[in-house]
């Protein structure tokens, strides 16, 4: 589920924000899969390449 949730992010179909409160047990695993992806998250729940 980690993995999923964390592509839609990746595809800008999903707010990090919106997914990690509706989902905290998540959280380590999404947080992981972005950062080794290369992404970094924003402070409005969007993310950024590089």
């Amino acid at each position: 589920m980690a993995a999923y949730l964390a592509m839609r992010i990746e595809g800008g179909h999903l707010n990090y924000t919106k997914v990690i409160s509706k989902y905290p047990q998540y959280k380590d695993a999404i947080d992981e899969i972005l950062l080794l992806d290369g992404y970094t998250v924003n402070s409005d729940g969007t993310i950024k390449k590089g």
